[in-house]
């Protein structure tokens, strides 16, 4: 067996036989093509293609956290010569991203602690936009009904706060904060002016939520799908 580090399967070659071969082009600056031969057949072992916008429309203006070779070229190759993949419909949007970060980055991980122990919230309202305990479809589709109220010159992202004392065992916080893709608000009204989020609502839906923690009333959002 021979590995071919650095290299991309562009097309599978098809003879009498069946599949016979593939056309294999090596990356990086002077990359070359070349023909490989099957001797018994071909295995494909592929996916990830989350980076390919033709290949995913429906989702073409969000970003990815997949590393930038996660592009549907193999399983392309694979469609044109009849092969039929199964549940090609089926993948999940990662709730936990940041506009101004790109890829699966240190905020991502802190993401996971803020919702678990904070409140995520529509800006324009200032309420609550979801279970912040739900799992990743719910979150997901909430998340896209908040930007869906944005436009390209104003966009409208939803964001998640916790504690300072969640930040003390979250993964990924010190290096998000040093990055300054996570930012530090010293009381309420900073985080209010930070996000442009009415102060008034943003201090009821925080009462609220600490009544809910405390268990003296029962979650609004426990009882929706959203």
């Amino acid at each position: 067996m021979t590995f071919c580090n650095r290299s991309n399967v562009e097309e599978i070659v098809c003879g009498s036989a069946g599949a016979e071969g593939v056309i294999v082009r090596t990356t990086g600056k002077g990359g070359r093509t070349t023909a490989l031969r099957a001797r018994y057949g071909i295995v494909a072992a592929t996916g990830g293609w989350g980076q390919d916008k033709e290949f995913v429309p429906a989702y073409q203006n969000l970003e990815c956290t997949a590393q930038p070779g996660s592009t549907a070229t193999m399983i392309k190759a694979l469609l044109k010569v009849g092969a039929l993949p199964v549940m090609l419909d089926m993948f999940q949007l990662g709730p936990w991203a940041r506009p101004d970060e790109k890829g699966a980055d240190p905020s991502s991980f802190l993401a996971d602690y803020a919702f678990a122990e904070g409140i995520a919230l529509d800006r324009k309202t200032g309420s609550r936009l979801m279970n912040e305990l739900a799992d990743r479809r719910i979150r997901a589709e909430a998340q896209l009904r908040v930007l869906a109220k944005g436009t390209k010159d104003e966009p409208n992202y939803p964001f998640c706060f916790c504690s300072e004392e969640t930040t003390t065992r979250a993964e990924g916080f010190e290096a998000a904060y040093r990055e300054g893709t996570v930012k530090k608000s010293n009381t309420v009204e900073d985080l209010a002016r930070l996000h442009h989020v009415d102060l008034a609502a943003l201090k009821a839906v925080i009462a609220d939520w600490n009544d809910i923690v405390a268990g003296r009333k029962a979650d609004p959002s426990r009882s929706r799908s959203t």
